[in-house]
């Protein structure tokens, strides 16, 4: 029996690698803004020009990440039909 909610989960999990590999800043952006906001209770997070430390610019990283996702989401798929 071919479960839909597994098919959707696989769905979401490779649209989110595909943002990554190539939509990465408002990402990296999101990402960076949760960490800034956290940071800010510590001694160096504390103001507007900290910010930079927090938001990444390399995307290399993230598209890398976004890469491994698909392939994984790409076997998983073909395992899923194959079942």
């Amino acid at each position: 029996m071919f479960d839909v909610i597994a098919f959707l989960n696989l769905i979401i999990f490779i649209a989110c690698a595909l943002l990554l590999i190539f939509k990465p800043k408002p990402i990296i952006k999101f990402i960076g803004n949760i960490y800034w906001y956290m940071g800010r209770f510590t001694a160096i997070g504390k103001s507007e020009k900290t910010k930079k430390y927090f938001i990444g610019e390399n995307t290399f990283w993230f598209r890398t990440f976004g890469i491994i996702m698909l392939m994984i989401a790409i076997v998983s798929l073909f395992v899923q039909i194959n079942e």
